[in-house]
């Protein structure tokens, strides 16, 4: 299961302590952010690139 959080807020602390591996997407030059359905594509793709590899 994945949990996203909002691009403003984030997860709560609540949630945020919950939570077992937590993950990052890196960012590259003056990106500051994704909103949560791109954050979830690139999500989704990666882990079908690394199930296909």
């Amino acid at each position: 299961m994945f949990v996203l959080g909002s691009e403003t807020a984030g997860l709560s602390e609540e949630v945020q302590s919950r939570i077992a591996q937590p993950l990052a997407i890196p960012m590259a030059g003056d990106v500051e952010s994704l909103n949560v359905a791109s954050a979830a594509a690139v999500l989704c793709f990666e882990l079908l690139r690394r199930k296909l590899s």
